[in-house]
């Protein structure tokens, strides 16, 4: 299990859960997130450890389109996602998100095919000047980056809190509005990063049961090898009382012998 907060900027936190189940014994996560009034949303979706993961969502207070179909692949430093929506015939939305990590430190940064849309009509309209479509690249680049760091502290031991904290390149960049004649330049004013905590989650440790243990391979190695030292153990002390016995008898029978020769 897994809930989170996540705290944005100029709009309500989004809160998430996840709880996995189990569906004719195949691993699946249903989820609820809730934030702005049109983020509310319910999830089914696999929980496979690899491979492309597939989710159907349903959003109760979007009219136009409450039923959609996500498909995401990729790896852990970058993936990509397609949204399908089931009632409308709209264009399926792409995402990519690019988050490369070096220990507890990565950089995250998305883009989806409206933001990209928006983006090569500002160029289309600028076409004359490559200083400001290079220019714009690379405020689509920077803007909304996010530099983070995570911090990990242990409830007891079925539990863990994550604070997702780091620094954030505003999402808002301004540029002159003489621009294309000073495309060198570049930008007249750009706010300054902000530190900020951007999300804190907390997860259920995965503890292995008795009955996993019992079925746990290594488990098993282990308690045969314990079994098989402890017959070890006991045949030795078995074969040591047998030979004490009998070299108690072959004592008693020339005893006997002795009285009565003698």
């Amino acid at each position: 299990m897994k809930a989170s907060i996540k705290f944005r900027e100029d709009r309500q936190p989004l809160a998430r859960a996840k709880v996995p189940v189990s569906v004719l014994g195949l691993p699946f996560l249903t989820g609820i997130s809730a934030g702005d009034a049109n983020e509310l949303r319910l999830d089914l979706g696999t929980a496979f450890e690899s491979g492309p993961s597939l989710r159907v969502c349903y959003r109760p207070n979007d009219a136009s389109n409450p039923f959609g179909v996500k498909i995401k692949a990729g790896t852990a430093a970058m993936a990509m996602t397609a949204e399908f929506g089931l009632l409308s015939c709209g264009s399926p939305i792409f995402t990519i998100q690019i988050k490369p990590r070096l220990g507890d430190f990565f950089l995250r940064k998305s883009a989806d095919s409206l933001f990209l849309a928006g983006s090569s009509d500002f160029v289309n309209a600028n076409k004359k000047s490559i200083g400001s479509a290079s220019a714009m690249a690379i405020c689509d680049v920077l803007s909304g980056a996010e530099l983070t760091a995570q911090s990990i502290l242990p409830v007891r031991r079925h539990a863990v809190v994550k604070f997702r904290w780091g620094v954030r390149v505003p999402s808002e960049i301004q540029i002159k509005p003489t621009f294309l004649d000073y495309a060198e330049r570049g930008i007249s004013r750009w706010k300054l990063p902000v530190l900020v905590m951007s999300k804190i989650s907390v997860e259920q440790s995965r503890q292995k049961s008795i009955q996993e243990e019992q079925f746990d391979l290594p488990f098993v190695q282990n308690r045969i090898a314990d079994l098989q030292r402890e017959t070890s153990s006991m045949k030795n002390a078995l074969d040591e009382l047998r030979a004490r016995i009998h070299g108690g008898d072959q004592i008693s029978s020339a005893t006997e012998k002795s009285l009565k020769n003698g």
